[in-house]
């Protein structure tokens, strides 16, 4: 027998029902830095994300921009790509709404009792990052996938190539195919492994202390 399973038969030849009691401070301390950690991630995360779209766009867009101008490419061709650079500033914008619609829904929780405060505060940002990511197939990788497909058909169309049967738009439908369930796929996973649970901590916990 391994030691987990002597503290597991101890722990169920104890009477019932079985109650352990915890420090109100300690709880709170706790749970302030479980909640720093978790906001430190999101807020760099979430730069990062905002820095990263609008780099990316604003180099797309310098890009059709230099090719009309430097080498003559017409607008046909590099209206893909414009349009990849707004798909790319409009994932960077809505970003910046759901953090700061985030921090507005967080302003709103009461500050009666600074545990149930906390708890409640930290299950809101869990909450909005299960909903950010769990829909990211619509607002990121959907978006960009179409944004890919349309700079190839915008080529295609230029040399005058129709899109079933341009290689490259096939192969890139097929490649955005594949990115786009498999990511979707990832981001749910990910969702259900690691924030569901640690939601669901945070839900009875509230609920706990609500009923205190």
């Amino acid at each position: 027998m391994t030691p987990d399973d002597e503290l597991k038969s101890a722990w169920k030849a104890q009477p019932v029902p079985r109650q352990i009691t915890i420090s109100a401070d300690v709880l709170l301390q706790q749970l302030r830095g479980n909640k720093a950690r978790f906001t430190a991630e999101i807020l760099w995360s979430t730069v990062f994300m905002i820095f990263s779209w609008a780099v990316m766009a604003f180099g797309i867009i310098g890009f059709g921009i230099f090719g009309m101008v430097r080498h003559g490419f017409p607008w046909e061709a590099m209206s893909g790509f414009f349009l990849m650079g707004v798909i790319m500033l409009a994932i960077a914008a809505y970003t910046t709404y759901a953090a700061l619609d985030r921090s507005r829904q967080m302003r709103r929780v009461s500050h009666s009792a600074p545990v149930l405060v906390c708890a409640e505060e930290s299950l809101i940002l869990m909450q909005y990052e299960i909903r950010l990511w769990g829909n990211v197939l619509w607002w990121l990788l959907l978006p960009l996938a179409l944004g890919a497909e349309a700079s190839c058909l915008a080529l295609a169309w230029d040399k005058g190539v129709h899109w079933l049967v341009s290689p490259l738009a096939l192969r890139m439908l097929g490649i955005m195919v594949i990115l786009t369930l498999g990511g979707s796929w990832f981001s749910r996973w990910y969702v259900r492994t690691y924030y569901e649970p640690r939601r669901q901590e945070l839900e009875a916990l509230v609920r706990e202390l609500k009923s205190q």
